[in-house]
Parts: C-alpha cells; structure tokens; sequence
C-alpha cells in the first residue's frame, strides 16, 4: 500500500527572532500558535543569549516545542555565547 501525498506542505520559516534586551520575548511570536501545521524551521539568534540561563531556552521551548519532530533549529553565535 502506498500513503497518499498530503494536498500540500507547510513550511514555516523564521529566524533572528531576538530583540535588543536579553530574555525579551518578541511580542510577535506570541500572537501565532508555531506547532499548528507542518513544519517550523527556526535560524539562528532567537535570542541574545538563549542558551546562558536555562529559563530563557525553557521560555523558546515554550512557544516553539524543540521536542517536535517537525521544528528543526539551527542555533546562531548568539545563542551560545
């Protein structure tokens, strides 16, 4: 048996989410629902320091389900200083 092909595929891109404070979430990722439909593809710098305090990434995870087979992340200099 073969699957059928889905009508179409969403994919979802953003990226340099950040905002000029650090751990200020962009009140514009807020107003969307991220795992609604298909595929969410994050670049780099989602924060200035996403990944310095472990509140800031559980803030990210939060909106955009890192755990999600579908969300995939590509983590920039920011995110790791």
């Amino acid at each position: 048996m073969v699957a059928e092909a889905p009508d179409k595929l969403v994919f979802n891109f953003i990226g340099h989410t950040r905002m000029q404070n650090e751990a200020q979430v962009n009140p514009q990722l807020l107003l969307r629902d991220w795992q609604a439909e298909g595929a969410l593809l994050i670049g780099g710098d989602i924060d200035l320091i996403t990944g310095y305090l472990e509140s800031t990434i559980q803030a990210y995870d939060e909106i955009f389900a890192f755990d999600r087979p579908n969300t995939m992340v590509a983590f920039g200099n920011h995110d790791y200083q």
